[in-house]
Formats: C-alpha cells, structure tokens, sequence
C-alpha cells in the first residue's frame, strides 16, 4: 500500500513532465508557402478602330456567399485586365466597345461525405460554374456595325480541407483557364468576321 502511494508521488509527476515535453516539442513555427499562380498573358491582336473602351455591366444584387463575391470580383479583375491588353488599336476612324455582361460564379451541388471517408479525407465538395458573357461591338458615328458575341462556362470543385490560399490559387487558375478559352474563341470570332 505505501509503495502504491510513493510509486504514484513519483511516477504521476514524470509522467506529466513527459506529456508536456511532448505537446511544447510538437509546437513549432511553420512557414506556410503558397502556390503562385502565372498571370495569363493574351496574344495580342490589331483592331482597325481608332477607339476602344472597355465597359462593365453591374450585377444583380442578389444575396451570395463573400467568398463567391470575392470570387466574381477577381474574375471581373481579370476579365478587364485581359480586355485592356488584348488589343492593339490601328485605325483612324470607329470605335470598339468590349462590354463585359456577365461574370458569375454560381454553386451548382453541395455534396457532403459521411461515415469514414469524411474523417480520412473532406467531408464536402462544393461544384463551382463560371459564367461570362461578352460582347465586341464595332461602331460608326454611333452606329453598331457588328457585335461579336462570346460566352464561356467552366466547372470547378471545392473542397472544404483546402486552406484559403490554395482556394484563391484553385480559382485564380481556373480563372486563367477561362481566359484561355475565351482568348482563343474571341481570335476565331475576329478572323471569321474579317473575312466576311
């Protein structure tokens, strides 16, 4: 019976020293690094227009979540960044006008896991559509003289264990992506439309 009493005035104190030994080692700093993300750059092509503007319609205010505001917002960013060094203007007369239509980011289907995959991996998935919509639209004294219409979609998942920098690069790329597909659609509207 004493030596059950001394073993626990000993052993009880060297083992706590032992588990907080354990728990302040395994604290440490750790250096987060993200991902960079490469800026899509557009080929550049020459419009015969002496003039060109790039407009933005707003949006419906419709309640969405912030971080699908912050989304679009980037998207509307890169939309507009893209638009301002896609073209080189060559021409003496006319106008060009790039209206962005619509940007959107919509959520699609929410999926939730449950049992032991949730624990193993995420426990949900989010499906993403991008959405835009954009006219080129050539006047002459205020005349239209040809619209170029362009729309281009693109799905994305979500999932809930990414960290909000690998968020932000996930959708940056996608973003990136998108542009891609509208930077070769636009180039294949512009020499269709040239050549009639």
């Amino acid at each position: 019976m004493v030596f059950k009493k001394n073993m626990k005035k000993k052993l009880l104190p060297t083992i706590l020293f032992i588990l907080l030994m354990l728990i302040f080692s395994s604290c440490k700093n750790k250096n987060v690094t993200t991902k960079s993300f490469k800026e899509f750059k557009p080929s550049q092509m020459e419009l015969n227009v002496k003039e060109y503007r790039v407009e933005v319609n707003p949006d419906n205010d419709i309640k969405r979540d912030e971080a699908v505001i912050d989304f679009e917002n980037a998207l509307k960013d890169s939309l507009v960044g893209w638009a301002n060094n896609k073209f080189i203007l060559v021409g003496n007369d006319n106008l060009a006008k790039l209206v962005i239509d619509e940007t959107s980011i919509n959520l699609i289907s929410k999926n939730k896991r449950k049992g032991l995959k949730s624990l193993l991996s995420f426990s949900e998935e989010r499906r993403y559509q991008i959405t835009t919509k954009l006219y080129l639209n050539f006047y002459r004294s205020n005349k239209i003289l040809k619209r170029i219409s362009i729309n281009a979609s693109l799905d994305f998942y979500l999932h809930d264990n990414l960290s909000i920098a690998n968020r932000k690069t996930l959708v940056h790329n996608k973003i990136n992506e998108l542009l891609k597909s509208l930077d070769t659609s636009m180039e294949i509207q512009l020499i269709k439309n040239m050549n009639n």
